[in-house]
């Protein structure tokens, strides 16, 4: 499969009660093709391979956070496309009938009512228990937008997660090829009001099994740093296997999980977890090493797309 486009606006309603387990084969097929606004035809990912306008997203300057010189991260503005695609996504974590605490990650729209995240957003990398009452929050801009975005709300998200993740997390598994499993899709086709606010904010184009290139963008909100505010960093790129791809370059935290990783101005993948540390001398000095990874938006992650969006 090569490049591919998706095109839209649209809002969210009130309602969700939770992410839901994957169960059943995906259906593979044919995409859409396109990314930006509303109106752009339908394509398969082979034929289209127009660059988008989410190209300029390397090249924007963004503010400096005022964080220490190692973080490079920017800030960009959430309420300007192609930014607007990139949303907060909000969840609760319960222990029985008490509130625990927020569980703050990032997603992004690549279609009218297609939106993508991290499956450890939903189900507990640890236990695979749900969270609750997710929320796809609009236009975050500061702490003062946080719960309200500047753009609106989501209520009725409806997240489809992969039935083994869900399973291997219940069982405690600590294989590292469960994170293969790690990647969520919203079908916002029963969502009228989060389907009205991406026809407002559009939607990011994706390109499915993108080769190895330099640089790509990751962006997400982060809890650490950034104030708040949409953040994204460039730099280096590998394909670790079929579904993974890792950078030792690129700054991420919490928060950020399911965020968009960008090449060439396409979805490439979104954040997943950081990997295990590592010794190397000329790149970290006596320090740590550490490698941040995104779920590759491969054949595997394109097929569950399929199966559970109505957009493709």
């Amino acid at each position: 499969l090569g490049a591919a486009k998706s095109d839209g606006k649209g809002a969210t309603d009130p309602g969700a009660t939770g992410a839901r387990e994957a169960r059943g084969g995906a259906r593979s097929g044919p995409g859409s093709g396109g990314g930006g606004r509303a109106g752009a035809s339908k394509g398969t990912p082979q034929a289209s391979q127009a660059r988008l306008s989410t190209r300029y997203i390397f090249n924007k300057p963004g503010q400096p956070l005022g964080r220490s010189e190692d973080d490079g991260r920017r800030r960009a503005d959430a309420r300007a496309y192609p930014f607007s695609t990139i949303l907060k996504l909000r969840s609760a974590e319960y222990s029985g009938p008490n509130y625990v605490a927020d569980i703050d990650c990032t997603a992004v729209a690549i279609g009218p009512s297609t939106v993508l995240s991290a499956a450890h957003c939903l189900f507990h990398e640890n236990n695979g228990n749900a969270f609750q009452n997710p929320r796809l929050i609009f236009g975050v801009d500061g702490h003062a937008s946080v719960d309200t975005g500047l753009l609106g709300v989501a209520t009725c998200a409806r997240f489809t997660v992969p039935q083994m993740w869900v399973t291997l997390t219940r069982q405690g598994s600590q294989d590292p090829n469960k994170w293969q499993y790690d990647m969520a899709v919203a079908n916002l086709s029963n969502c009228n009001s989060a389907r009205a606010l991406i026809g407002r904010t559009g939607w990011s184009g994706y390109w499915v099994n993108a080769p190895d290139q330099d640089p790509v963008t990751a962006y997400g909100y982060p809890i650490l740093g950034c104030g708040a505010h949409l953040c994204g960093m460039s730099g280096r790129m590998d394909i670790a296997s079929p579904w993974r791809l890792e950078t030792d370059n690129i700054d991420l935290t919490s928060g950020q999980s399911g965020g968009p990783w960008y090449g060439q101005g396409y979805v490439i993948g979104v954040t997943s977890q950081q990997m295990p540390p590592f010794r190397n001398f000329d790149r970290c000095g006596f320090d740590q090493c550490f490698r941040n990874s995104a779920r590759r938006l491969d054949t595997s992650f394109w097929n569950f797309i399929v199966a559970v969006s109505s957009d493709y």
